[in-house]
């Protein structure tokens, strides 16, 4: 019998095409200077805080279509 694995990740894009700051290390994944530019909007969302166990947040139109649905 085979199990079946489902992996969901999260990946946020600029306009200009980045999805990182320099010097990204396993400690650094999103780079220097990615922080918030890239992914702050996402993590003072309630709904993405929700999904990581987390309280708080804005609740407004990007709320429900973020897409912010990791739970890793």
């Amino acid at each position: 019998m085979t199990a079946t694995v489902t992996v969901a990740g999260d990946l946020a894009i600029s306009p200009d095409g980045y999805i990182a700051g320099t010097d990204v290390t396993i400690d650094n994944p999103a780079g220097d200077g990615a922080e918030p530019p890239l992914f702050g909007w996402i993590h003072s969302l309630a709904s993405w805080r929700e999904r990581q166990g987390m309280t708080g947040g804005a609740e407004n139109r990007d709320s429900h279509s973020s897409g912010a649905r990791s739970s890793c």
